[in-house]
């Protein structure tokens, strides 16, 4: 299955979930309905940070497959990295399925790639760098 379809799934999946019980014991101290949102509204949930990441990895991993990068349109247009992706996104939904984790499948808009390829040991330090470009974004 290609990401976007994974996507609209989990959407689909978000919708036609209910809210988790209060009285369950993961939600006992939290309402869950503080995390109710206008499903009408889906574009408008997407957000980005204006942030900027630097990374250092050795070139021997990078030569063995390992990639690091941030996700993004213009990684997520790369086919190979898609794949990748796709391959492994959701992987805790259908081990801890909630209405919860189908709306963060859904609408993930940022964040950061680290894939090593079976066999492959990563065995120096991978050391990444974040700095905020505007620091209203904090506030």
């Amino acid at each position: 299955m290609k990401l976007e379809e994974k996507r609209e799934l989990a959407w689909k999946l978000y919708n036609d979930t209910p809210y988790p019980d209060k009285v369950s014991h993961l939600w006992k101290y939290s309402d869950p309905r503080w995390f109710e949102i206008d499903t009408n509204k889906k574009d408008s949930l997407i957000s980005t940070k204006k942030t900027q990441i630097a990374f250092t990895i050795d070139s021997e991993f990078v030569s063995k497959g390992v990639i690091l990068t941030e996700l993004n349109s213009k990684t997520l247009s790369s086919n190979t990295l898609n794949n990748i992706i796709a391959k492994n996104i959701g992987s805790l939904t259908t081990k801890y399925p909630s209405k919860l984790t189908y709306l963060n499948d859904a609408l993930w808009s940022s964040g950061y790639l680290l894939y090593v390829p079976k066999g492959v040991t990563v065995n120096k330090p991978i050391i990444s760098r974040l700095s905020i470009k505007d620091k209203a974004e904090v506030l």
